[in-house]
């Protein structure tokens, strides 16, 4: 399993816009020792190596707010693969409408991924900058799989703001390979305390 650190409590406007930049879609590549992904992690660089950049091919399905992010095993077609999806944000019928979250998923896992997980933190935009407000939520699967407890409650309803759910997403085949990546729903506003 993979030791994946919380993001920091605390992002500033231009730590967030790295984080979501639709340029920089994030790149998963099993091609790593689970020490390197941790060290990678540790330090929030989630840019593959120039070697693993130029054998990746990472695909960014952004079509109608929804974003996908492509992890692979490198060796061309037919190697493996995990799709990230970290969903769109809506008020959440599990929380009687008293809350905003996502679903994000990991989808089209091929067969020899074999442990994945994810790691979903929402957050919502202050004068400063983004402030967490909830999580980091945990899951962990055998291949595909969706997180559905990613909510913030609300402390009221009385003024918009923007919020935003960052997940990290990390998976292991059964050769041992690992690869992480992150990817976000975009910003979205709630009138939502």
């Amino acid at each position: 399993m993979i030791d994946v650190p919380a993001l920091p409590n605390a992002l500033t406007d231009q730590q967030m816009a790295e984080l979501t930049d639709e340029g920089a879609a994030p790149k998963i590549v099993f091609d790593e020792t689970p020490r390197e992904t941790e060290d990678r992690l540790e330090n929030l660089d989630l840019e593959p190596t120039e070697s693993a950049a130029a054998d990746a091919m990472t695909t960014g399905l952004r079509a109608s707010m929804v974003q996908a992010a492509d992890f692979r095993v490198k060796g061309g077609p037919g190697a493996s693969q995990c799709y990230l999806v970290p969903g769109n944000m809506w008020f959440r019928k599990s929380s009687g409408y008293g809350g905003v979250g996502s679903k994000p998923a990991l989808r089209n896992c091929s067969a020899n991924v074999v442990k994945t997980g994810m790691a979903s933190e929402v957050f919502r935009q202050e004068w400063w900058g983004w402030a967490k407000v909830a999580g980091p939520f945990n899951s962990w699967g055998t291949g595909n799989m969706q997180s559905t407890q990613v909510t913030y409650y609300c402390n009221g309803q009385t003024r918009d703001n923007r919020f935003q759910v960052i997940t990290t997403a990390w998976g292991t085949t059964g050769r041992g390979q690992t690869g992480v990546g992150r990817d976000s729903t975009g910003s979205y506003t709630f009138r939502c305390n």
